[in-house]
C-alpha cells in the first residue's frame, strides 16, 4: 500500500472548496466546467522525503509469519491559485482573489476540516503567505492571488523484501545431554 493519492486529492478538493464561499474549485489538470467569478486551482508538487524511514513489524501467529513494512513520512507543496474576475458588471462588490484565500488559510485549521485530512492520509503542516497580482485579459480586469502549503503524508512500502533490519523471535527445542527436550527463545536478528 502506498500514498492514496486518489483519496488524497479528493479530501484536499473538498477541504479548500468548503473553506472559500462561492468558489469553483478544481485541480489544475481538470477542465474548467463553466466560467465562475471566483476559481480556486490546485496543484501539488512531487513528494520529498523527511525524517528517518523505519520498519513496523507483526507476528501473525495464524500463519507463523513476520510481517513487515516500510513506513516514512513525506511532505510535497500544494498550491493553491485563486482568481476573481473584477471586471464582472452584475457584482457591485467584487471579492478579491487575497480575501477569499486568507479565509482558506483561516477556515483550513477547523478541527473538521483537519480530521478529514487526517482520516484521507495527509495533514496541514504550514500555510505559507499570500503573494497577489493583477492583470487584463481583453479589457477584463482579473485579481490573482497564491498561496503555497506543506502537506504532510505517510508513504507505506508493504513488500517485506527488505530483510536488513528484521528480527524473527522464537523459540527452539534443544536436546540435553540426560536426552530430555528443552525449549529455548531464539531470536535472529
Amino acid at each position: 500500500m502506498t500514498i492514496a493519492w486518489a483519496t488524497v486529492d479528493a479530501a484536499i478538493k473538498s477541504a479548500i472548496s468548503g473553506c472559500a464561499d462561492n468558489a469553483q474549485t478544481r485541480w489544475k489538470w481538470e477542465p474548467s466546467k463553466m466560467r465562475a467569478k471566483i476559481t480556486i486551482s490546485l496543484k501539488r508538487s512531487p513528494v520529498r522525503s523527511f525524517g528517518r524511514d523505519h520498519r513496523r513489524r507483526a507476528y501473525d501467529a495464524g500463519t507463523d509469519t513476520l510481517n513487515a513494512e516500510q513506513v516514512g513520512q513525506r511532505a510535497f507543496q500544494l498550491e493553491v491559485r485563486c482568481e476573481s474576475d473584477r471586471g464582472s458588471p452584475d457584482d457591485a462588490t467584487p471579492r478579491a482573489a487575497a480575501d477569499v484565500l486568507s479565509q482558506v488559510m483561516t477556515r483550513i485549521y477547523r478541527p473538521a476540516v483537519l480530521a478529514a485530512l487526517r482520516e484521507a492520509g495527509t495533514t496541514v503542516a504550514q500555510v505559507g503567505n499570500i503573494t497577489r497580482t493583477e492583470y487584463k485579459v481583453e479589457g477584463r480586469e482579473y485579481d490573482a492571488a497564491i498561496v503555497e502549503m506543506t502537506m504532510h503524508v505517510t508513504d507505506v512500502d508493504a513488500d517485506g523484501d527488505d530483510y536488513w533490519i528484521e528480527t524473527v523471535n522464537g523459540t527452539m527445542t534443544l536436546t540435553t545431554p540426560n536426552d530430555t527436550d528443552r525449549d529455548v527463545p531464539l531470536v535472529v536478528a
